[in-house]
């Protein structure tokens, strides 16, 4: 600072100094800074939830200054620091501030994820003011102030909160009912898509879908998905297999003619082209009772769906075969209205004689006399009545009696000892 004094004026030297003194008092005195500021100047915008579904976001800041003249001078403000903080994330502050004087863009960086509740950041900008070299001549004496700044510094404060997710929630499936312990389905039902998101939260998952239920031996998949509030989606397959076709049955008895009391298999023979045979059986046999009779079985397939069918059997007295003087091998030649002895022995299943037989019924029915069969004449005729006769250790006699229409004819004669089997004899007859 340069000052010029006249020698002369010793009391004015006195008012001088007092005026300088106020002078530089008014220079140095701090004056706030009203139009430093720190605000947003570019930010990508979050979604309707107010979520970013980055692993970062970049939101750039505006710190202003504003030259001017102050009641002490012109001044410049400067941008002296930015320093960004923040909270909630594990590991450290996740954000970084560039900054520079002047009107300056500060950007800073958001690194997620953020958590459910975001993450609050809070920029601090320090401003202070500046002035150059300034000299006033008062009463001739110039006086200079060096070029100086503000001892005060002015700060201003910019905060938000940043909620960022990247991660897709953590979908599971779930059917409204459980498949049988093999695994399958055999009914419709429907499937629900429930989401876990530890960041922003699930927004909306799938419901109900439904499963097909065309029978198959495939194993299917149905796909759900669910949403979080970032937006971002997750995945999951829901696997099945359906099957609602029973098993088909074609049930049989071996040998299907069983002899009383004997032995014999009655087979369900199912088959499944879905699922599978898990399980098949049959009643057990009734071969106590000569006669017609049926067996259930059943099946059922992995899917537990299950079929019923029944199979036919004959359980039949054990027949000798005819014994003399009927030839069962040939054509037997007799004369028409004569009383033709039929002899059989029957017994059971282990051979022993069946004694209590009270009835038996012979039928007779046409026959071409042209079939090429060797012929055996009947040597012996019964006489008296005609009739079952039992002679004792399953041994039997029926006296067929047969008419003098039958003359010139031929004849095959079926014998039923009332297990509807047909023991058979070819006749021809003559007059």
């Amino acid at each position: 600072m340069r000052v010029h004094i006249p020698g002369r004026v010793t009391r004015r030297r006195t008012s001088l100094v007092a005026v300088v003194a106020t002078t530089v008092a008014l220079l140095v005195a701090p004056m706030s800074l009203s139009a430093a500021n720190l605000t947003d100047h570019s930010a990508p915008l979050p979604n309707v939830f107010g979520w970013y579904n980055s692993s970062s976001v970049t939101v750039q800041l505006l710190a202003t200054v504003q030259d001017g003249v102050s009641g002490k001078g012109a001044y410049v403000e400067l941008l002296k620091s930015v320093e960004c903080t923040g909270d909630g994330v594990s590991g450290g502050l996740p954000f970084t501030g560039s900054y520079r004087g002047d009107d300056t863009v500060v950007s800073v960086t958001i690194q997620g994820p953020t958590g459910p509740t975001g993450v609050q950041f809070v920029c601090t900008a320090t401003f202070l003011r500046t002035y150059p070299t300034t000299c006033v001549v008062i009463f001739g004496i110039e006086i200079c102030d060096p070029p100086r700044q503000d001892p005060d510094e002015v700060t201003r404060i910019y905060f938000d909160t940043v909620r960022l997710d990247h991660t897709p929630p953590v979908v599971g499936a779930f059917a409204d009912q459980l498949p049988n312990a093999a695994g399958w389905y055999r009914s419709p039902t429907t499937v629900d898509f429930d989401g876990i998101d530890h960041d922003s939260g699930i927004r909306s998952c799938d419901e109900n879908l439904p499963i097909a239920t065309s029978s198959s031996a495939d194993v299917r998949t149905l796909s759900g998905h669910c949403f979080n509030r970032a937006g971002l989606m997750g995945t999951q397959t829901f696997s099945y297999r359906f099957d609602a076709v029973p098993p088909s049955l074609a049930p049989t008895v071996s040998p299907s003619i069983v002899t009383l009391g004997g032995s014999a298999t009655a087979s369900a023979n199912a088959t499944d082209q879905h699922s599978g045979v898990k399980s098949q059986e049959c009643d057990p046999l009734d071969t106590g009772t000569p006669g017609v009779h049926t067996v259930e079985c059943r099946a059922t397939d992995n899917a537990d769906n299950t079929a019923t069918a029944t199979a036919t059997y004959s359980v039949a007295y054990g027949f000798s075969g005819f014994a003399e003087p009927v030839d069962a091998a040939a054509r037997n030649v007799a004369k028409a209205g004569r009383i033709i002895p039929l002899k059989w022995r029957v017994t059971d299943g282990s051979g022993a004689p069946i004694t209590d037989l009270t009835s038996v019924s012979v039928t007779a029915a046409s026959l071409s006399c042209s079939v090429g069969t060797s012929e055996d004449a009947i040597e012996e005729y019964a006489s008296g009545s005609s009739g079952l006769q039992n002679l004792g250790d399953g041994y039997y006699q029926f006296n067929w009696a047969t008419p003098k229409s039958y003359a010139n004819s031929c004849k095959t004669m079926r014998l039923d000892l009332g297990d509807g089997i047909a023991h058979t004899a070819a006749f021809e007859f003559t007059k």
